[in-house]
């Protein structure tokens, strides 16, 4: 019994520190576009290529998925 908790403390030390020696770096998605409150975003599935936006007042906002998109419809 004692083995056991040693390994599962042993492998979880492990699982941590290795999760949080990863360096992380965030690059914004759509610099050009800006949302109010979104809480989802999805990509189309009928080959538009466009993405959608769930903004928390009640609005879906969509556009092109492209890194330099400037303009976005209310759907």
């Amino acid at each position: 019994m004692v083995n056991n908790k040693f390994f599962l403390f042993f492998l979880f030390s492990l699982l941590f520190l290795f999760a949080y020696s990863q360096e992380l770096s965030y690059k914004e998605a759509y610099p050009n576009i800006t949302f109010n409150f979104p809480t989802e975003i999805q990509a189309s599935v009928d080959g538009t290529d466009r993405m959608f936006v769930v903004e928390q007042p009640g609005f879906i906002k969509v556009f092109p998925n492209k890194e330099d998109v400037t303009t976005q419809e209310l759907v």
